[in-house]
């Protein structure tokens, strides 16, 4: 059965293709559709009944904060690209999520509480470039936290980061 689809920047794809097959394919762990600019999110929320899934990469696509919502039904993710997903504006929805990396660049609903929460349920890579609403006092606050098993952390670009904290 299968197991991982990455069809990234399949220009062609659209929801009633992408709808037919999640109904297909519900034990799919890995699954990409980065850049499928043709999908709205009458299909893109049907991905969140892949109930199995490790491996997400929602990025460049038209997404909102109804549709990102539906991410908690997602209990085995442990990797979510959502970069570029410029519509979202409120990102609270991550917080509970227990992942072992996160792509959120170009995000500006990213802020310190967001990432310091999943840091705190064990976060360990986070691409967050481009991020404005990231402050000197994330940076801070990781000295601060009682566990960090950060390891890598990519905030280049984001424009509240300066060189004092470093």
């Amino acid at each position: 059965e299968l197991e991982s689809l990455n069809c990234s920047r399949c220009l062609n794809i659209v929801d009633e293709s992408l709808i037919k097959f999640t109904k297909n394919h519900l034990n799919l762990r890995r699954f990409k559709i980065s850049g499928c600019v043709r999908l709205t999110e009458k299909s893109i929320k049907e991905v969140f009944n892949f109930e199995n899934l490790e491996e997400l990469d929602l990025s460049m696509l038209f997404m909102t904060d109804s549709c990102l919502g539906k991410i908690g039904k997602l209990h085995n993710l442990s990797n979510l690209n959502i970069s570029g997903c410029v519509n979202i504006n409120d990102a609270n929805c991550l917080i509970s999520l227990k992942l072992f990396s996160i792509n959120v660049s170009g995000i500006s609903a990213i802020d310190n509480s967001i990432l310091t929460c999943l840091i705190n349920n064990g976060l360990k890579i986070i691409r967050a470039s481009n991020c404005t609403k990231l402050t000197n006092d994330f940076l801070k606050s990781l000295v601060l936290l009682d566990k960090c098993d950060l390891m890598l952390l990519e905030i280049n670009r984001t424009p509240k980061i300066s060189d004092n904290v470093i």
